[in-house]
């Protein structure tokens, strides 16, 4: 799908995506270089995949739409256009109206089980970064409560020497609680920024979807 994917953008790109039901039918397996006949035209396409999506389209076979327009003789044509946009519903369905604004003629529908699965994706995604934000900050809580007990333990003689000279206890509890925030906002920058990148490079890898601030 990739593969195929790369080359919408080339005119001159030549392959096949079959169902699995069609692939089936014609015991065509990935890989293979197939035959397909329409009208008096023969076409020989690398299969580069099959496609299994519960829908119409494990019976149908996909191909590069200049290649389509050319051997159905319908240069410049369309019929239908199936639809999968980022986004909440409202949105899709906007941009669904936007396209059959400009097309009156062409049927634009969106691909729901593609976005609903998507969806499903997020949703197990969103509980298990739930799951391990819970864990990993109940492992910060341990680990800052044993920094900062390392820390007053090696200070005791300055605690001392402190404390000969006047200093309260809330003085010098206010001086660790300074240190402990500093060092805080240093690590929560750093945290947050290289999450984020983390995160920006798996939307754009995974649903190729730029990830608001």
């Amino acid at each position: 799908l990739a593969r195929a994917q790369a080359g919408l953008g080339n005119r001159e790109a030549k392959w096949l995506l079959a169902g699995e039901t069609a692939a089936a039918h014609f015991g065509w397996k990935a890989g293979e270089t197939v035959a397909v006949e329409y009208g008096t035209a023969t076409l020989d396409l690398p299969l580069l995949g099959v496609v299994s999506t519960g829908g119409s389209e494990d019976s149908q076979l996909l191909l590069p739409l200049a290649i389509l327009q050319e051997v159905t003789g319908r240069t410049g044509q369309l019929s239908l256009i199936a639809l999968a946009a980022p986004g909440a519903a409202a949105q899709v369905e906007t941009t669904r109206q936007q396209l059959a604004a400009l097309w009156p003629e062409i049927d634009v529908r969106p691909l729901r089980p593609v976005l609903e699965s998507e969806a499903r994706v997020i949703l197990k995604v969103r509980g298990l970064m739930f799951g391990l934000t819970a864990i990993v900050l109940a492992i910060v809580i341990l680990s800052v409560m044993t920094t900062v007990s390392g820390l007053v333990l090696d200070r005791q003689r300055d605690i001392g020497v402190m404390k000969s000279l006047g200093g309260s206890d809330t003085t010098i509890s206010l001086l660790f609680v300074a240190e402990t925030l500093s060092l805080a906002a240093v690590a929560a920058l750093l945290g947050y920024g290289i999450g984020l990148g983390l995160a920006q490079w798996a939307a754009a890898r995974i649903f190729s979807s730029p990830l608001p601030w």
